[in-house]
């Protein structure tokens, strides 16, 4: 999911749709309330619950979930303060300092060229906290990796580090260690090897979902359609359950301009499915709200990008998509 460019909606009119809300919920349970929203995707009911606490002993929840959406909102400076203080506030969460960590590092591509290295600095020290509380924090783990992938040595970076942290997980998560392999051997351009990794990482038994979805995803990267529609395919029939699976072959036919039947049917699937995390709802709507432009449907697109926004008010490309299928409308209106 892309970082919106834009400012969420305004305090004011968040809390005008939601005027019981506001007032009646305690602080504890505004704050549990908030958690499963965002849970859900539905950051927009999250921020006018967060917003408005007072200071207490549950402010470093409120924080914590405050850079969050920050963050998903495109707001880093405010993300980094928030979570910074969540951090500092709860130094045992793995979470808090993973999502600090992804903070800083989006302010350090937004930074002048002598402040970036300090601000990249901070952002691995952050991820290293991160997997250090949790060992067997995945997401974390991920995004260590990402860093000392990208990252040059005089940063933090560096291949041979790279693969001492996937090593570490080769016996108690290999599907996970053979996809994050995968990304070092790509990284390396080896492609072939990167492939291998995949593949074992599919065919594991029982079943490793995160393995097919990364084969798949190989395929669409290295431009082989037919190859990545078949293990989508593979994927939907072999965790027919997985809200994931169903989201991402959906996104892939939307995308590609594929099977558009396919995506719609999938992406319907995904939203009958889903209970929380990620992918989102709002991002199923943006990805139909796409389908409904390509198939010239300008008032169904519409709808769909609306209902998006409905959850998230921040997602640029709902935006972007609602000015389209607007314009396609008038200009069918000619």
């Amino acid at each position: 999911m892309n970082s919106p460019k834009t400012a969420v909606l305004t305090l004011s009119i968040v809390l005008l749709a939601f005027p019981a809300l506001a007032k009646t919920l305690s602080q504890p349970d505004r704050i549990d309330d908030a958690r499963a929203l965002i849970n859900h995707g539905d950051f927009n009911r999250a921020r006018a619950l967060l917003e408005p606490l007072s200071p207490g002993k549950q402010e470093i929840e409120a924080w914590f979930l405050l850079g969050k959406l920050s963050y998903l909102s495109g707001e880093i400076d405010q993300a980094v303060e928030f979570l910074e203080k969540a951090s500092k506030g709860k130094p045992d969460s793995s979470q808090h300092f993973l999502w600090l960590g992804r903070a800083l590092g989006r302010k350090a591509e937004q930074a002048s060229p002598f402040r970036a290295p300090f601000l990249a600095r901070q952002a691995h020290n952050a991820f290293r906290t991160a997997v250090d509380l949790d060992p067997n924090d995945l997401d974390a783990r991920d995004d260590l990796l990402s860093y000392y992938l990208d990252a040059p040595g005089f940063l933090g970076g560096g291949k041979e580090k790279a693969a001492a942290l996937v090593d570490e997980i080769k016996d108690r998560h290999p599907c996970d260690y053979l996809v994050q392999l995968a990304q070092i051997r790509v990284q390396e351009k080896s492609f072939e090897q990167a492939e291998t990794a995949l593949q074992k990482a599919a065919a594991l038994n029982p079943p490793c979902s995160a393995g097919v979805l990364a084969l798949a995803e190989f395929y669409q990267d290295k431009k082989n359609a037919n190859r990545a529609r078949e293990i989508w395919l593979k994927a939907v029939q072999v965790f027919p359950e997985s809200p994931s699976a169903h989201f991402e072959f959906g996104r892939f036919e939307i995308e590609s301009g594929g099977n558009l039947e396919s995506g719609r049917r999938e992406m319907e699937a995904f939203l009958k499915l889903y209970s929380s995390g990620n992918p989102y709802p709002f991002e199923a709507y943006y990805w139909l709200g796409e389908l409904f432009l390509k198939l010239n449907q300008p008032a169904e697109a519409i709808g769909k990008f609306e209902k998006a926004l409905s959850l998230f008010a921040a997602h640029s490309l709902s935006q972007k998509g609602l000015a389209e299928a607007r314009q396609q409308m008038k200009n069918q209106r000619k």
